[in-house]
């Protein structure tokens, strides 16, 4: 897991509960389903929790046991696998009962699909559809009556609407945890019951424990998977994923984000922001800082080459759902030069450049386009690339360490000196300054207003508006 600048989480086997986290086994549900306790326990912390705090049911559920934390996953899915089934069978249900409706032979009707059981099996375990609505702790007014299958096949029914109501509760509790600040869930302690999920946090060399968020997204992607087909929880599943997306690109977690956004490509798959954002984070992967860190952690991360080959495929894709995404340009056109295709590159970058709408984008578009035309030996044209930049942000370092180096190649050692003095005056005054050092994350800058969105739409949702 990667976290911050220059930092490296690696999430580890050491396992522990915070010696003040309560059980949340403590209290007896009205209706129980014989089987699914952990479920229903879990489902209770989802109901008394408040959106956006971190409160008594958020700091329970973070320290819920791994094996606790794997059953629930694995009741979501049978749950999910049982509105597909209902689901199925509502739409069979409602094309029979319009097309026979003159059929009343009691042997046709005993086996007709009216009369056959919904239920779905996993992993040797069976929910029927007669129990969905007292395991999700749903009453007959907030379903609209006994969930049926062909109220399941209806997008728009009162059922459907409750059952994404309770899996948005579910999603934005386990995703208030993830992004919680570390003072607010501290890690559990190295020593005691192996019960917690924990990760190792190197920074500038430091090793510390942290609490792994990866199994709340986890949690959270089964919760969203039950929202997005009905239809009132769509826009709230996607700006759920572009959100969370968004925090952890933000953080540099790639433990977390490699997987929510090989989900994201399948739920969100005509977004090209989320192609964008996949090309970014495998762009990312391959640069030196994390593949220096890597070497010295338990870290798998691939080579440059193959990850760098994922990425242009990524930013292809993108390209092809908005071919004006002059992002999306720039970041290929990046990826192409960091391969050795310097001339491909360019003609990327002199296209992209007047097009992009930040001052940030353009001195990126600057800066590289400077890099391609070194590696051409156009030495005129990377000057005047880097002085564009150097324009753009006149107290950043990289461009007028890129122009010391031009001066040193021409031989004006006294230009080289001068720029490399005036580069630590200027960078001194503020550690923002140079926009580079943050190129991994800035298509992340906006995370807070997407969350800020996120919990908008949740909130639309859950008061029927």
């Amino acid at each position: 897991m990667l976290l911050f600048r220059a930092a490296l989480a690696v999430v580890i086997l050491a396992l522990s509960v915070s010696p003040g986290a309560r059980s949340i086994d403590a209290a007896p549900q009205a209706t129980r389903v014989s089987g699914f306790d952990v479920t229903q326990n879990w489902l209770r912390l989802v109901r008394g929790h408040t959106i956006g705090v971190i409160d008594d049911a958020a700091r329970q559920a973070a320290y819920m046991a791994p094996v606790a934390q794997g059953q629930i996953i694995a009741d979501m899915q049978l749950v999910r696998l049982l509105v597909l089934q209902a689901s199925r069978t509502g739409l069979i249900q409602s094309s029979s009962s319009s097309s026979s409706s003159s059929s009343s032979s009691s042997s046709s009707s005993s086996s007709s699909p009216a009369s056959r059981p919904v239920f779905a099996e996993l992993r040797g375990r069976r929910l029927t559809l007669e129990q969905l609505a007292p395991l999700l702790g749903l009453t007959a007014e907030e379903t609209g009556g006994p969930i049926t299958a062909v109220a399941i096949a209806d997008e728009d029914s009162a059922a459907r609407r409750a059952i994404a109501k309770v899996m948005v509760r579910a999603a934005l509790l386990h995703t208030d945890i993830a992004m919680a600040p570390p003072d607010e869930l501290p890690a559990p302690p190295a020593s005691g019951p192996r019960l917690a999920q924990t990760a190792v946090l190197l920074n500038d060399g430091r090793a510390s424990s942290v609490l792994s968020v990866a199994i709340h997204y986890s949690i959270a992607r089964e919760a969203i998977a039950l929202v997005m087909p009905a239809t009132a929880g769509t826009a709230v599943a996607r700006q759920w994923y572009l959100a969370t997306l968004a925090v952890l690109q933000a953080k540099r977690d790639y433990s977390s984000l490699l997987p929510h956004l090989e989900t994201a490509r399948i739920s969100l798959t005509a977004d090209p922001r989320i192609w964008l954002w996949s090309g970014a984070a495998y762009e990312n992967l391959a640069a030196p800082v994390f593949q220096v860190a890597a070497g010295v952690t338990a870290a798998n991360i691939e080579a440059p080459r193959p990850l760098l080959a994922r990425a242009e495929q990524f930013y292809h894709r993108a390209l092809e759902l908005d071919a004006g995404c002059a992002e999306c340009s720039l970041r290929l056109a990046r990826v192409r030069q960091l391969s050795g295709q310097a001339e491909e590159a360019a003609t990327l970058l002199a296209r992209a450049e007047p097009k992009l709408g930040t001052p940030m984008l353009r001195y990126f578009a600057a800066l590289f386009a400077g890099r391609s035309a070194e590696m051409l030996d156009k030495m005129t044209e990377a000057r005047a690339a880097y002085v564009r930049a150097m324009a753009i942000f006149p107290s950043a370092q990289s461009p007028r360490l890129a122009l010391a180096a031009l001066s040193s190649r021409d031989s004006e050692q006294a230009q080289a000196l001068s720029g490399i003095r005036t580069m630590f005056v200027t960078g001194a005054s503020s550690a923002d300054a140079d926009p580079w050092w943050y190129y991994d994350v800035s298509l992340a800058a906006n995370w807070a207003e997407l969350v800020a969105d996120m919990r908008k739409a949740a909130a639309n949702l859950l008061e029927g508006r």
